[in-house]
């Protein structure tokens, strides 16, 4: 069997899989320039937490995994440090109906005499899913605690299908802190990491 008639689906394919994955997380930093990594540094908690709170447990722990990656020495919140780092983490969700990946194909065709006209249609069947689409923001700021001056303040935003916000995190923090301190007042993609 000849592979030709494969090609322009096996192309569809490819592009089809390009479209669908992870385009990568879009980050603006802006800093002072100054030398802060290898200082100590706390996450403190944003106006209105709550220290039990787990969930926001678990993110200010995968913000200071990537503070220390990034060279920072973390301590535990409300002891001395030399920084701290204040995060918000904010999303904006929409839902995405998808068509049925089965459909059913009608052909047809007629003529006489050399003369040929052919047709076709493709019907769906069943019905298509729903998928939530939610853009996920993470935003940090560092000061200095001795007079409260910024020092460094970032954005991470990302579109990811679903909504669990606390699995997005690290992945932002991540790309967010990557090359720190990175460029001032220039917005890239990063790739997610493997």
């Amino acid at each position: 069997m000849s592979m030709k008639p494969l090609l322009p689906l096996m192309a569809a394919l490819a592009l089809a899989a390009c479209a669908g994955g992870p385009s990568g997380v879009e980050v603006t930093r802006f800093h002072l320039a100054q030398p802060l990594a290898g200082q100590t540094i706390n996450v403190t908690l944003p106006e209105g937490g709550a220290a039990g709170d787990l969930e926001y447990g678990a993110r200010a722990a995968a913000v200071a995994a990537e503070l220390a990656r990034a060279g920072f020495q973390p301590v535990a919140a409300g002891q001395p440090a030399a920084l701290s780092a204040s995060f918000r983490l904010e999303s904006s969700s929409r839902e995405e109906q998808r068509a049925s990946p089965f459909s059913i194909g009608i052909g047809g065709m007629t003529g006489g005499r050399n003369v040929g006209i052919g047709g076709g249609m493709n019907i769906p069947v069943g019905r298509g899913s729903v998928r939530t689409i939610t853009l996920a923001t993470l935003s940090l700021q560092i000061r200095r605690v001795s007079d409260g001056s910024v020092q460094w303040e970032g954005r991470a935003s990302e579109t990811m299908q679903g909504s669990n916000l606390t699995a997005a995190v690290p992945r932002l923090a991540r790309a967010l802190l990557s090359n720190f301190p990175g460029k001032s007042g220039e917005t890239v993609r990063v790739k997610p990491a493997a």
